[in-house]
């Protein structure tokens, strides 16, 4: 037993470096590679320009990506589990729409939906002319039903 009126103050060193020798624990192995993993995915996706109505604006197929995956899940309620934009020569020429249904769903109706919602966001984002392109190319897939 430790005297208190005699012992030096001490602080909770030991408990740092028991810490130390301990290193990382398997969450936190787990959550850096995560995070590492989902960085290299990030940085490796393609971030092609694409060709808007008015060639002061510029907009990159990563961004077109989010705010279809955003419009799509708004307009929906429907988890969305893949959005790509297929691009020839600096232009959006198709998208491919990737969406998990529910067993009451009307698939075809709500694949309607999905490209109308679709269509809305591309001729806000790359103008009519380019969205009308594109619109004739949305196609929509079911990965799952839920």
């Amino acid at each position: 037993m430790v005297d208190m009126h005699t012992a030096e103050p001490r602080t909770e060193d030991w408990i740092l470096e028991a810490g130390r020798r301990l290193g990382p624990t398997t969450a936190d192995i787990t959550r850096l590679t995560k995070t590492v993993v989902d960085t290299a995915r990030r940085l490796s996706q393609s971030r092609d320009e694409l060709a808007t109505d008015d060639g002061l604006v510029v907009v990159t197929d990563r961004v077109v990506r989010r705010l279809i995956l955003l419009a799509v899940r708004s307009a929906l309620g429907r988890r969305v589990v893949e959005v790509s934009v297929r691009i020839a020569e600096g232009e959006a020429v198709g998208v491919t729409l990737g969406l998990v249904g529910q067993y009451a769903d009307d698939l075809q109706t709500v694949a309607v939906q999905a490209r109308a919602a679709i269509e809305a966001l591309l001729a806000d984002v790359l103008g009519e002319e380019h969205a009308a392109k594109v619109s004739a190319a949305i196609d929509v897939h079911w990965a799952d039903l839920e």
